[in-house]
């Protein structure tokens, strides 16, 4: 016992950096996975899939453990983190020891899951520590009796308690065989329960995980610093973002009665998932780079943002943004190549307009063609789900987007005024005075709201859209000037203008 504890004393020990431990179970995963697909598993080829779905596996089941772990001891995470992440090593063994234990026995060697079709009881499976389970190899069943035993050791360690000692290792086990050796039970419920294809592709088990371990990732941040996460959670500026994924919901409308059987596959459905948390993370890292610019304007205009605050440190701060731009990319990258490439346009598009050099933000009036752009690629997203060329978008709706979001864009320079005017930038609001600004861009509400059905071609929509353009004109101009009414009109003018075109479309197929 006194070993055990000179072990996760050292392993816990801040004097090696933390990115030292996630090197460590990055190469304890990849060697794994080497020694399996070079040595054990050799009756098929290797295929792409394969090592992407196998670290996803780990990542997910890595992450999941720090956070049972937490639960029990309510260690800091980080230190739990850095055991977690070096007791990796001996997933290695695993095809180690089936390899001399084949060589013996000559025994067939299976790594897989449990299979619905194939298992007669799952509970007597779990009772009898994976039971006559196949795929639980004898090396996959002694390496999670260790793991059992030194999750153990370690609630003991921490909290000297035999109950939560033994609680800890029953919810280790419990947790790997109900949330990863039987999830294919859990994938055929969710299936059925929302009348899906029953699919357990190897697309299906990589989205399944990356979902598993966002999750997961988000949760530990959480738990790692609350204060962090809630600083950035409040800045996330959700009128905004919300706005880009209703276009995405619009470009994705917009070829609705194409698409049928796209939610015939729970992947399908996570694709959608994913580019809706693609576009936070884009917009989050987005933010979080505009604020470092804007720190002296915003200590005027908006003086409880973090980076006015200083809750987060500065290089904190960063990192926040650039996991954010990774996540982003990995999560877009799942819809595939072309909803990758606009997500790419889309942080772009943005960097150009708020970051220096350039920071064509300065640009009155013609710098929210900027903004109008990325509404557009965010049209062009949704649209592109249905596996249609971006080129066959309408040029009229293309057009009409970028021209009126340009006009209407000059929106969000109101709340910040005196920010933009203390600092010398010329928004429309600064050059023409904030009266008559907001009189003029709640005329661009109106005329755009009174062009979209003819757009459009759907003449049952004028009433509707004439009387919400004259609804954001007078909220735009009513004193004092409420940002967040505005954007919640506008929302809810697009939320009951896309529920009709969605209707419609349905009622045509």
């Amino acid at each position: 016992m006194p070993y055990i504890k000179e072990i996760i004393k050292y392993l816990e020990g801040g004097n090696n950096p933390f990115y030292y431990y996630i090197f460590t179970f990055f190469s304890a995963i990849t060697l794994r996975n080497f020694v399996e697909f070079m040595i054990v598993s050799n009756a098929h080829a290797i295929q792409w899939h394969h090592p992407v779905h196998f670290s996803l596996f780990y990542i997910s089941l890595c992450l999941s453990i720090i956070i049972l772990l937490y639960l029990i001891t309510r260690e800091k995470v980080e230190r739990i983190a850095r055991v977690v992440a070096a007791s990796f090593i001996i997933t290695p063994i695993v095809p180690a020891i089936d390899l001399l234990l084949q060589v013996v026995w000559d025994y067939e060697i299976k790594y897989q899951y449990m299979i619905p079709e194939k298992t007669e009881s799952i509970l007597k499976n779990y009772l009898l520590f994976f039971g006559n389970h196949a795929g639980a190899t004898p090396g996959i069943r002694f390496e999670i009796f260790i793991a059992m035993i030194c999750c153990s050791f370690y609630v003991f360690y921490k909290t000297s308690s035999l109950l939560k000692s033994l609680l800890g290792a029953i919810l280790f086990y419990s947790l790997v065989f109900w949330g990863y050796f039987a999830i294919l039970f859990s994938i055929q419920g969710i299936e059925r329960l929302a009348g899906l294809l029953y699919d357990t592709s190897p697309k299906t088990m990589i989205d399944t995980y990356l979902f598993l371990a966002i999750h997961a990732f988000l949760l530990v941040l959480y738990f790692y610093n609350r204060a962090y996460m809630t600083a950035v959670v409040r800045d996330i500026r959700l009128t905004r973002i919300l706005h880009y994924e209703m276009m995405v919901i619009f470009g994705f409308a917009l070829g609705y009665p194409d698409s049928g059987r796209f939610f015939m596959s729970l992947s399908n459905i996570m694709e959608i998932y994913f580019v809706v948390l693609s576009v936070v993370f884009a917009f989050i890292f987005s933010a979080i780079t505009n604020n470092i610019a804007d720190v002296t304007i915003d200590k005027i205009s908006n003086p409880d943002r973090p980076s006015v605050t200083g809750v987060i440190p500065w290089e904190t701060y960063n990192i926040i943004g650039f996991t954010a731009l990774f996540f982003s990319i990995v999560y877009s990258l799942t819809a595939g190549h072309m909803i990758l490439f606009l997500i790419i346009c889309f942080i772009g598009v943005y960097f150009l307009y708020s970051m220096p050099p350039l920071r064509m933000k300065r640009i009155p009036f013609f710098s929210k063609g900027f903004i109008a752009l990325n509404s557009l690629i965010m049209l062009l997203a949704g649209y592109s789900f249905h596996g249609k060329e971006i080129t066959s978008f309408p040029p009229t709706v293309a057009v009409f987007v970028l021209i009126c979001f340009t006009a209407c864009s000059n929106l969000i320079d109101i709340k910040d005024y005196e920010g933009d005017k203390a600092a010398g930038i010329k928004t429309l609001p600064v050059i023409l005075g904030l009266k008559q600004s907001k009189m003029i861009i709640g005329i661009f509400f109106a005329v755009g709201y009174a062009s979209f059905p003819y757009i459009m071609k759907m003449p049952d929509l004028y009433a509707p859209s004439i009387i919400f353009g004259i609804a954001l004109l007078l909220a735009i101009n009513i004193q004092p000037y409420k940002d967040k009414i505005v954007f919640s009109l506008y929302l809810l003018s697009s939320i009951s203008l896309l529920g009709y075109l969605i209707a419609k479309n349905i009622n045509n197929e």
